[in-house]
């Protein structure tokens, strides 16, 4: 993962320069680093996620900071307001959006091998995201979806079947299913 913005900057100018595909351009940031043969190019595409976290970034705020790109930039939707409460101003966006989007990224988390002593983007195996909403006291808990999607249908699996590479001190974990790479 990169530390410094500048290697995520890079990676972005040559994308352009080389022409290179959209779809390409947008699934390398999203889920580049679960690509079945990530490349150091492609993980430094996830540099669209880690480099606040990183850099000593608050976990929540740094997912909360993808989700607002990510609508923002991907989607052409500012989705802020939902965060906290339905958009007042936008009938069609609900917090339930906002936190349909955050399932995408909340299980992420920067794991350290410290043999390597190399970073990486890591995904964990959790089912639900919970949410209140600060003005009414409505709770309510979502899977991931893409606002104006359907929520997508996850397996259900024991602890002990969760994950590809089991996650331990020393080993990076791999679950079966990433909510990025279905994104």
């Amino acid at each position: 993962l990169p530390r410094k913005i500048w290697h995520y900057r890079d990676w972005v100018i040559n994308a352009f320069n080389q022409d290179k595909p959209i779809s390409n351009f947008v699934v390398e940031q999203i889920g580049g680093d679960l690509l079945p043969r990530p490349t150091d190019a492609t993980r430094v595409a996830t540099g669209f996620h880690c480099n606040a976290m990183l850099d000593g970034g608050v976990r929540e705020q740094a997912v909360l900071d993808r989700v607002n790109t990510t609508g923002a930039v991907f989607m052409g939707l500012t989705l802020e307001c939902a965060q906290c409460h339905d958009h007042p101003l936008i009938d069609s966006y609900y917090q339930r959006d906002y936190y349909g989007l955050f399932s995408f990224f909340n299980r992420s988390f920067v794991f350290t091998d410290k043999k390597k002593k190399q970073s990486f983007y890591a995904e964990k195996s959790e089912v639900l995201t919970s949410f209140k909403s600060v003005f009414s006291e409505e709770e309510g808990t979502t899977g991931p979806f893409i606002p104006g999607g359907v929520e997508l249908v996850e397996p259900l699996l024991k602890t002990t079947e969760a994950y590809k590479v089991e996650p331990t001190a020393n080993v990076m974990p791999v679950p079966k299913h990433s909510r990025r790479m279905q994104m």
